[in-house]
C-alpha cells in the first residue's frame, strides 16, 4: 500500500513496480506512466457515501461494477508526523523575518517552526506575552493586537484593500 501516491516519494517507490495499491487523494499527481500501468482503478463515490466503483482498465477488462465498503475495522489513527515532521516545500514554509527583511530561516515543517520561534525576537516576544497577560474575552480584540504588534514591531506596511 502506497498512501499519497501523488507525493514525490510514492512516486518513485511505484513507478513499474507491480503488486502495489496506491491510494491519493489528488489522483491528477500520479506519474502518467504509472497510471498507464494499472490493472484497475477504484474510485470513492463522494454522492454515495459507503460505494465504490471498480473500473478494469485493460482492453477487453470487466464493466464498471459497484461495490459497498465495510464500516471501518480499526479505529482512525491520525498521522501526527505529517503535520510535525513531514516537510513541505521550501517556498511553502514558514519564512522568518526581522525589521530589516529575511533572515533566511525557513521552517519546513512544524517542528522547525517551533525551533525558530524558540529563538524569536525577544522584543516582539514581550509585546505578544503583554497581550496574552491581558487577553480580554473579545478573541477578535486579541487578534487586532497581536497583529498590530507585528506590525509595529516590524515596520509593516499593510495593504487592506
Amino acid at each position: 500500500m502506497i498512501d499519497e501516491a501523488h507525493l514525490p516519494q510514492g512516486l518513485e517507490t511505484a513507478r513499474h513496480e507491480w503488486g502495489y495499491c496506491l491510494t491519493t487523494y489528488r489522483p491528477d499527481g500520479v506519474d502518467q506512466d504509472t497510471i498507464e500501468g494499472m490493472d484497475w482503478h477504484l474510485q470513492l463515490r463522494h454522492e454515495q457515501l459507503g460505494e465504490a466503483v471498480l473500473t478494469y482498465l485493460r482492453p477487453g477488462g470487466e464493466p464498471p461494477t459497484t461495490l459497498r465498503i465495510a464500516g471501518r475495522s480499526t479505529a482512525h489513527v491520525r498521522h501526527h508526523h505529517k503535520y510535525t515532521d513531514a516537510d513541505v516545500r521550501r517556498d511553502r514554509g514558514f519564512h522568518s523575518r526581522t525589521a530589516t527583511g529575511r533572515t533566511g530561516a525557513v521552517a519546513t515543517n512544524l517542528r522547525r517552526f517551533v525551533d525558530e520561534l524558540e529563538r524569536c525576537d525577544p522584543g516582539l516576544a514581550d509585546r505578544v506575552r503583554a497581550v496574552e497577560a491581558s487577553l480580554p474575552d473579545d478573541v477578535e480584540a486579541a487578534r487586532a493586537r497581536l497583529v498590530a504588534a507585528i506590525i509595529d514591531r516590524y515596520g509593516m506596511r499593510v495593504d487592506r484593500s
